[in-house]
């Protein structure tokens, strides 16, 4: 209703929406307390000098303030424009108990969803000796924030390890002060108010050191220590998190379109009839057929072709069932007749299954680059980069707003400088990166076109405008995360730049292994396609 929510003087709009030095946003409950940016129940407009001369970090109101707005709290609790829970908090006149306190502590330990206490029972029958310590996304947002460690998404899959990283951080804190009981603390520190242990202020956990049983869980910076923040850093900066990929045995629908080409286009071997179990159909040259089968995995086959011995990686189909229930002669069967089918002027003879089967998504070694198998496209294979993109952290930081200006369409933003946070000399700073990553780093072993017209585009880049600038750095950005092509137009690319295939048949290459890796990442082994 216009008010400062503690005095009831008049709030002027102009000013509040522009040079704003008359007022605060308050918590009613202090965040010393209790961490609740909810406006639902915690948040009011205040006056700042009575913000900060009279009501400051306390609890409950002073008198005379409940006593001269209650009130009008109560007319806004009638008109339901504040919750029943804030009015309580406006017109609560007694301190905390410490109960209370050691309620307001558990919230920030103790996840309640159901899902969450549904893992809890699961963990603890798994692991009955193991310590479950909760850590809420909430608090390590704030603990991000509080040191500046910057959350990039959009270069690489590194910020769920960072996450799990910081979780352990904040939660083993937390733990290591406040204990498995709350309460007991709030009752110790009651009993010893000199001691650096007990001191609480939630919003200030990581500014003293947090210790129990001489075992340090945090080492706060200051007084010529650079404390444990040092060490957080040094590894949140480190190229080494371990990325996996799911893979398995692709099984559901035959094809990945339904259209029934008719008999003029379809072509034996290429296309599958439409019914499968009516032997009248089976005639692809003559009732049409499927095309875009789907494939469950690749199996490794060798073949004879006008004397020469052929490596391939060769689709299995879907239609074929799993791989578990085909036998190897059904193997060499259907790739007898698929392989001869590809060379139809060429007797095909002496197929043998090398490697009976290969998952989507498997990670393999081609001539010294790492790659996911994808689907297949004609003779060849789709694949993905296995190489994270990796920056120095102020690249990072800088990709982070430009990725930000790409999506909202806005590239004019201030800092609190007045400077724009966009530039092109930055866009080049970055875009020289990424040419170093092309022409010196391991990127210069991908296969594709992104290498050369990446490295020829320098002089293009530079003349681009800024917003094409950024265009272009997040299209390639997005084709190394994402996998999606890359538009490189204003490079002398095309607008399917970025497509990586891989042929089939790898007996000329200089290396290919399959990597079997465990879900972690920590264990793998290795099996060499070409010998094996």
């Amino acid at each position: 209703m216009g008010q400062c929510m503690y005095t009831g003087q008049l709030i002027d709009l102009h000013t509040l929406l522009t040079s704003n030095t008359m007022y605060d946003i308050d918590h009613i409950y202090p965040q010393h307390y209790l961490k609740d940016d909810s406006l639902e129940n915690n948040l009011v407009l205040s006056l700042k000098d009575y913000n900060n001369n009279i009501k400051k970090d306390i609890v409950p109101l002073p008198a005379e303030t409940r006593k001269n707005r209650q009130a009008f709290w109560k007319v806004l609790r009638d008109k339901d424009f504040i919750t029943e829970e804030k009015y309580n908090r406006l017109v609560r006149s007694t301190m905390f108990t410490n109960e209370e306190l050691a309620g307001f502590i558990n919230r920030q330990l103790v996840e309640t969803r159901q899902g969450t206490k549904a893992i809890t029972q699961i963990l603890k029958q798994a692991f009955p000796k193991t310590e479950i310590v909760f850590s809420k996304a909430g608090i390590v947002s704030d603990f991000r924030y509080k040191y500046d460690l910057i959350k990039v998404r959009c270069v690489n899959n590194h910020h769920h390890a960072h996450d799990a990283y910081l979780n352990i951080v904040v939660g083993n804190t937390y733990f290591t002060k406040f204990t498995r009981n709350p309460l007991n603390f709030m009752k110790e520190a009651e009993k010893h108010p000199e001691k650096d242990i007990y001191k609480y202020h939630m919003d200030k956990i990581f500014d003293w050191d947090v210790k129990r049983n001489e075992q340090y869980a945090w080492i706060a910076a200051g007084k010529g220590k650079e404390g444990t923040i040092k060490t957080v850093k040094a590894i949140l900066d480190k190229n080494s998190p371990l990325v996996t990929r799911y893979c398995a045995e692709y099984h559901g629908g035959i094809t990945r379109k339904v259209t029934i080409y008719g008999r003029d286009v379809a072509k034996e071997g290429a296309y599958i009839p439409a019914k499968m179990n009516d032997e009248r159909m089976k005639d692809v040259t003559k009732y049409g057929g499927l095309t875009n089968v789907a494939v469950s995995g690749y199996s490794l086959i060798e073949y004879k072709v006008k004397g020469k011995t052929v490596r391939s990686l060769e689709p299995v189909p879907v239609f074929m069932g799993r791989i578990s229930t085909i036998s190897e002669e059904d193997l060499i069967a259907y790739f007898s007749k698929t392989i001869q089918a590809e060379n139809p002027k060429n007797e095909i003879s002496d197929v043998r299954v090398c490697y009976k089967f290969i998952p989507s998504d498997a990670l393999i070694k081609y001539n010294g680059f790492y790659y996911y198998l994808g689907g297949k496209t004609n003779e060849q294979i789709v694949v993905k980069t296995a190489v994270e993109l990796y920056f120095e952290a102020p690249i990072s930081e800088y990709i982070r707003k430009a990725e930000k200006a790409y999506c909202n369409c806005y590239y004019e933003e201030k800092d609190c400088f007045g400077n724009y946070i966009l530039s092109s000399e930055m866009n080049m700073k970055v875009f020289n990166v990424i040419v170093e990553k092309y022409t010196n780093g391991i990127h210069s072993k991908q296969i594709g076109t992104m290498n050369n017209i990446i490295r020829e585009g320098v002089d293009k880049f530079i003349n681009l405008s800024l917003e094409e600038q950024i265009y272009i750095l997040m299209q390639i950005i997005n084709n190394l995360k994402l996998f999606v092509k890359a538009d490189m137009k204003l490079l002398g690319g095309s607008s399917q730049s970025g497509v990586l295939l891989m042929s089939k048949k790898i007996s000329n290459a200089k290396e290919v292994i399959l990597i079997h890796q465990s879900v972690t990442g920590l264990y793998q082994a290795e099996v060499n396609l070409l010998t094996v």
